[in-house]
């Protein structure tokens, strides 16, 4: 890139006229970092379930990166990166602030943020991540809470072994399929496993299994396949009588799928069958059948939510149909939020909440409301139980509401093992706090893993008027509920730097996800606006819902006003990074539309991991690696015309080098992936050159063709004008 001329008035400025970002950066040590962090975030960014969520190692890169001269050397660059006493004295704005990874980090390098977001669920997440925090006084609210009402709700989660009392750690619950050949109900079984180790390096080779007609567990060693129960009833533990939707009735032998069950017959009623326990004699986990006292045991927490029921805090909405691009959970025959959990789940939540209500100390009602939003996802009747592991698997582990066979309700308050309790969030929102007050950077060597504390902490003052942040002396954020479509209100010229991760056209719809959490949190926060709404805006949201023009042009034209409100409140020496990733052609035909719009010019893209190697979305065919888009205000009126050729031969070298180079320090780059950098690539070619607004489509379409990715990896380009 051929460095811009530096106007008189930003001799001074922070950011460069030609920054590292934009010319030889050094991504090699970026990429174990990042693969480190995707698998394990820090403490911060574990607070709260937020989806999605950018990597921090990444954007501290960015940001070190576009305030170094291009000149600088790279181990310059990754001394900055572990440098405790690096202070950036400047502004960043995020318009789609999500899980607010930008807003920390900048935090955690001593700049003034601004964090814009249309969902009250991520300004509420982002504000308490930053909040100033006084530990010791929560401690001791904490234990009084824990001394209230911890017994009473851990009553619910007793059962008998042998004349003793046990903690449980789960409950098993499964659905009851109606059979539409003989009408008979059936357990929904996908298999008769509990507990399953199969590897010959486990510890505990063996696996437990249940008998499909009494359900007592039976200890089973590697390669058994059958139970003999004493109960006459033999199982084959490996083939239960439903998989992949579709069910084999047990009595009739008709085979059908859960989908045609009638909607009459919906939700599927569940029945409890298993119980996990905390052994009292050993301290180990122990599985055993439910037997009378369990099924009084649950029936009393029933009989109790009904009492209580007007004096809880449970919320009653109906769950939204206008706006929702996902059918589910209503298809699955769900009304309202609170049938989402059983009873014994409805009852203790609500007891908790009732409590933490009770604090009148606004600070630390909010980090429990935090904590006690957090461990919904863990209690309700769409868990499942990964039995390799013998945990839970929470709702939203997948991006969606899935139909669970065999839901796993697990222990509201928590016990010494399991995951997902009230507790276990309340000491995360905890170990979150403590980074947040000093946080580190992990640095690694062969041998060990050092943390490099900074003197900076990611607690910032948060202000209520964005035209005062400048003025403050302190580390300071403004952080508000607002459409990123309409940024005018931001003052001209007041942000150095944008750095931000757009809604990624069709990929997620966050906020009917994020109004399963906001209808229990809607009454009991004192958000910055103030609010009416029952649910988090679908409706509002910037999304594309289903693949037609409408909606394509609406997607385009909510992300060209949200740059273009970028581009006004940008300094003219100031630089825009975003984060982006997509297999779709029509999704980069929007990003490059709303970058000309908003006249900003791509000065760099490249690649960087986004995510870790483990979790549900690792799969072959997801993408794994984000395009970044680095981007100056002011597209260049020296721009060369639009060639093929020559756009061809841009693209190549730049897909070579990064393809390469991302090959070598990590084989999970794919074909997928470097489809979609070759998408950002084009993308950002069409931005430094001049061409019609109607021949961008027309371009895609033809270097889609062009650049053709073979199963070995490599990019085969045909260069003919």
């Amino acid at each position: 890139m051929t460095p811009r001329i530096v106007p008189k008035n930003r001799i001074n400025s922070i950011i460069p006229g030609l920054s590292k970002l934009e010319k030889d950066i050094d991504l090699a040590p970026l990429f174990p970092l990042a693969r480190r962090e995707g698998n394990s975030k820090k403490p911060v960014y574990q607070m709260h379930k937020w989806w999605a969520r950018r990597l921090g190692v990444n954007f501290r890169f960015f940001l070190l990166n576009a305030t170094s001269q291009s000149r600088t050397r790279n181990k310059t660059i990754w001394r900055k990166f572990f440098n405790p006493d690096l202070k950036l004295d400047l502004t960043v704005l995020d318009p789609f602030m999500g899980g607010g990874t930008s807003i920390v980090e900048a935090t955690k390098l001593g700049a003034r943020t601004i964090g814009v977001d249309l969902d009250p669920l991520a300004w509420f997440i982002v504000n308490k991540q930053i909040c100033e925090f006084d530990e010791a006084s929560f401690i001791a609210e904490w234990k009084v809470i824990q001394n209230d009402i911890g017994d009473k709700i851990s009553s619910y989660y007793k059962t008998k072994v042998n004349g003793k009392t046990a903690d449980v750690i789960h409950f098993f619950w499964v659905e009851l399929i109606p059979c539409q050949s003989c009408h008979r109900e059936f357990e929904g079984h996908i298999h008769y496993l509990l507990h399953s180790r199969k590897s010959e390096k486990s510890v505990n080779p063996r696996c437990v299994g249940f008998c499909q007609k009494c359900h007592e567990p039976h200890t089973l060693q590697n390669g058994e396949k059958f139970i003999n129960c004493k109960c006459g009833e033999q199982t084959e533990v490996e083939k239960g009588n439903l998989r992949l939707g579709k069910y084999r009735c047990p009595h009739c032998n008709h085979q059908g799928f859960v989908k045609d069950v009638p909607l009459d017959s919906l939700p599927l009623q569940q029945r409890l069958f298993a119980i996990e326990y905390i052994d009292p004699d050993t301290g180990k986990r122990a599985y055993k059948q439910v037997d009378d006292n369990d099924e009084f045991n649950f029936a009393k927490a029933c009989q109790d939510l009904n009492q209580l029921w007007t004096e809880l805090p449970i919320p009653d909405q109906y769950i939204p149909l206008e706006g929702r691009t996902d059918p589910r959970p209503v298809s699955f025959g769900y009304k309202k939020y609170h049938e989402l959990f059983n009873n014994r789940q409805l009852l203790c939540l609500a007891l908790i909440l009732k409590r933490i209500l009770d604090v009148k100390n606004e600070k630390h009602r909010e980090l429990l409301l935090l904590a006690f939003s957090d461990s919904l996802a863990c209690n309700n009747k769409f868990c499942s139980y990964a039995f390799g592991y013998q945990k839970l698997t929470p709702l939203f582990g997948l991006h969606a509401f899935r139909r669970i066979s065999r839901p796993v309700e697990g222990n509201v308050w928590g016990t010494s093992i399991g995951r997902g309790s009230f507790s276990s969030s309340v000491e995360k929102v905890l170990r979150g706090k403590r980074y947040s007050a000093k946080p580190f950077e992990y640095r690694y060597t062969d041998r060990e893993t050092e943390h490099v504390e900074g003197t900076l902490s990611a607690n910032a003052s948060i202000i209520d008027d964005v035209k005062n942040l400048n003025t403050s002396s302190r580390q300071s954020s403004f952080l508000t509920i607002a459409d990123s479509r309409d940024l005018l209100w931001l003052p001209e010229k007041s942000v150095d730097l944008v750095l931000t991760d757009p809604p990624y056209y069709d990929n997620l719809a966050y906020s009917e996800m994020a109004d399963f959490y906001y209808v229990w949190l809607k009454d009991h926060v004192n958000w910055i606006n103030t609010r009416s709404n029952q649910h988090a805006p679908m409706k509002n949201s910037l999304l594309v819902r289903s693949d037609d023009e409408e909606e394509h042009s609406r997607y385009t034209e909510g992300l060209s006003h949200a740059f273009s409100g970028c581009r006004k409140a940008i300094k003219d020496e100031g630089i825009m990074i975003f984060t982006y990733h997509h297999t779709n052609q029509k999704a980069w035909e929007s990003v490059t539309m709303a970058l000309r719009a908003s006249d900003f010019e791509v000065t760099n893209c490249f690649p960087v991991l986004a995510e870790g190697k483990s979790g549900f979305h690792s799969n072959h065919g997801n993408l794994k690696w984000d395009v970044v888009f680095v981007c100056r205000p002011g597209l260049n009126d020296k721009a060369p015309k639009f060639s093929i050729k020559q756009g061809k031969r841009w693209i190549s070298s730049r897909i070579a080098k990064w393809t390469d180079e991302s090959h070598q320090k990590d084989k999970n780059f794919r074909d997928i992936d470097k489809r979609s950098l070759v998408f950002g690539l084009i993308a950002s070619y069409l931005t430094r050159c001049k061409i019609t607004d109607d021949k961008v489509r027309d371009v895609f379409k033809h270097f889609e063709e062009e650049f053709s990715l073979k199963q070995h990896g490599h990019v085969q380009m045909t260069l003919v004008d």
